[in-house]
């Protein structure tokens, strides 16, 4: 009923451009208000394509299994705006050169499968997302990922380069087919039209809709009020694109936020937060049958460190229990998404290796269990270190990750001058700096950057400005 009533605001479409085009398809408009309105049908018919799109699994929570186990590698990065630069312990706007020691880094990280980039200062905008995607596939020997698209021209040349991509390294990158609500109940000209490039090229068959609400600000501050408020935003997004396109799947992506009443700060992270979130993701998923994905992504950290970890830990038992086994934060994402950090990447990996030590199961058979061995031993203790069976099975018994200090023994390796944050920012930093030295040594693959980078040049020229060089 809130979608209905509310309708949808078209912000800045002044001449009424897809207004118009709404009302050519059979949509109801408040010219006054700039706003298509919708009908209940119009919400029932987006629901039941939502249901066919993407329906809720059944079990809502399966079983989860960690077939990879200590052989687990990992995707990082962000696209934050921001690098944390440990050297002088602050954040700073990434540059090229930054971008590409970050490559060295993830090449020579053994954990590392996947990058995504950060967001390059100093170049048009318009033209970023793809010059950033050439370079990363000159200097990065893993998985790259392309940045998601802001502007129709990033959605044709983005997807030109990832066929070069998958043509050179053998995968294929789909595009991110998701645009947000500028809550409340609105949406910007910019997001209508690279949604509407996304589907009118073919590159994508679905449209993804997240609402950004905000308790407090943008929605009542209560948790059912703002999960309410969400979902009627969902839904009138996804109507508004099922008119203009009919024929396409439709996506929820249930993300939202909190003003923090304490410090008038919006957060995406925190138990208010979450709880928005929880209960947005309920209503989609129980209430209205569609699977969706949910904000567990961000943390509210702003730098590397115990703060960063306890947030990371605690978000990825708690949504890994009430959501999907293995859900977690942004692996070395900071600030809500804003920031990126290669040593806290490193932290995090450490703290899903431990986690996901429990995902990995145990062999039950009857050799397993050893039976024998116990009676054998009876009464004796220490048997155990020094038997066949141990000697057979000793690596069950290693944990997957040694990084994070435990008990006495790491409590006696340091002194009150000395604790084991200090050693464990070391070990982190280590950890990167002999990564970066292994990657440096593997040689660019300047065919992949050369011929994506000659898209660079025709989008650069597309747009009328100077292609910035390929270091």
């Amino acid at each position: 009923q809130l979608a209905v009533k509310v309708g949808l605001r078209l912000d800045d479409d002044a001449e009424g451009v897809y207004l118009k085009e709404a009302a050519r398809k059979g949509a109801k408009i408040d010219w006054g208000a700039r706003a298509v309105m919708f009908t209940t049908a119009d919400i029932h018919e987006t629901i039941a394509v939502m249901r066919k799109t993407a329906p809720a699994p059944q079990p809502l929570r399966p079983l989860a299994v960690n077939k990879a186990g200590r052989e687990q590698r990992f995707l990082v990065g962000n696209g934050g705006n921001l690098l944390f630069d440990w050297d002088s312990w602050q954040a700073k706007a990434p540059t090229i050169p930054d971008m590409v020691e970050l490559c060295h880094w993830a090449n020579g990280a053994d954990e590392v499968s996947d990058l995504f980039p950060v967001l390059l200062k100093g170049i048009d905008q318009r033209l970023a997302p793809i010059f950033n995607y050439a370079l990363m596939g000159k200097y990065c020997r893993k998985k790259l990922w392309h940045e998601q698209p802001t502007e129709p021209i990033h959605v044709r040349y983005l997807d030109r380069m990832a066929r070069v991509v998958e043509r050179h390294r053998g995968y294929w990158q789909p595009m991110q087919e998701y645009e947000y609500i500028n809550p409340p109940f609105r949406i910007s000209q910019r997001a209508i039209r690279t949604m509407l490039a996304r589907v009118d090229s073919g590159v994508c068959r679905t449209m993804g809709i997240g609402p950004m609400s905000v308790s407090g600000m943008t929605g009542p501050v209560t948790v059912a009020g703002l999960a309410v408020t969400a979902v009627a935003e969902i839904l009138a997004g996804l109507t508004f694109f099922r008119i203009l396109r009919p024929g396409f799947g439709l996506n929820p992506v249930v993300a939202v936020a909190s003003l923090d009443l304490r410090t008038a700060r919006v957060s995406f992270a925190g138990m208010h937060a979450a709880l928005c979130n929880l209960a947005a993701w309920e209503l989609v998923v129980r209430g209205l049958g569609v699977n969706s994905s949910c904000l567990t992504w961000y943390r509210d950290a702003n730098e590397p460190g115990m703060q960063a970890l306890y947030e990371f830990g605690m978000a990825q038992a708690l949504f890994s229990s009430l959501l999907v086994y293995g859900t977690r934060p942004e692996i070395g994402g900071l600030c809500n998404g804003n920031m990126f950090s290669p040593h806290q990447a490193v932290m995090d990996i450490e703290l899903v290796r431990e986690f996901e030590e429990l995902a990995y199961g145990f062999e039950a058979s009857e050799e397993a269990l050893g039976i024998e061995e116990i009676f054998n031993a009876r009464f004796e203790q220490g048997v155990h270190i020094t038997t066949d069976h141990t000697l057979k099975h000793l690596k069950d018994g290693v944990p997957f990750s040694r990084f994070l200090l435990r008990g006495l023994p790491g409590g006696a390796q340091h002194d009150k001058n000395r604790t084991q944050t200090d050693e464990l920012m070391e070990k982190a930093a280590e950890a990167v700096n002999s990564a970066k030295r292994k990657g440096r040594e593997m040689p660019p693959d300047k065919a992949l950057g050369l011929e994506l980078y000659e898209h660079v040049k025709q989008a650069a020229a597309e747009l009328g400005i100077e292609a910035p060089s390929l270091p």
